[in-house]
């Protein structure tokens, strides 16, 4: 893992991010399953309240314009 993504967690767009496993809305993925695509991580708590329910619209509402840029959308569960 990068070194100073594991001291002080700063993440530089284009960055390569480390493998990892995590349930999603679409089932348990990789990281490696999106080779050559950009990918946006986004989480929330399991407390589904106004705000969140919102953030997850306005995703749903974007979903096109980044399947334009070729990039990836998805919400893991924690």
């Amino acid at each position: 893992m990068d070194y100073e993504i594991m001291m002080n967690g700063s993440v530089r767009l284009g960055q390569l991010a480390p493998e990892f496993e995590a349930n999603t809305t679409i089932g348990r993925i990789k990281l490696t399953d999106y080779l050559g695509k950009w990918v946006v991580l986004f989480s929330h708590e399991g407390d589904f309240n106004q705000i969140s329910t919102k953030e997850y619209a306005n995703f749903a509402k974007c979903s096109t314009y980044f399947d334009e840029l070729n990039t990836c959308l998805i919400r893991v569960e924690y």
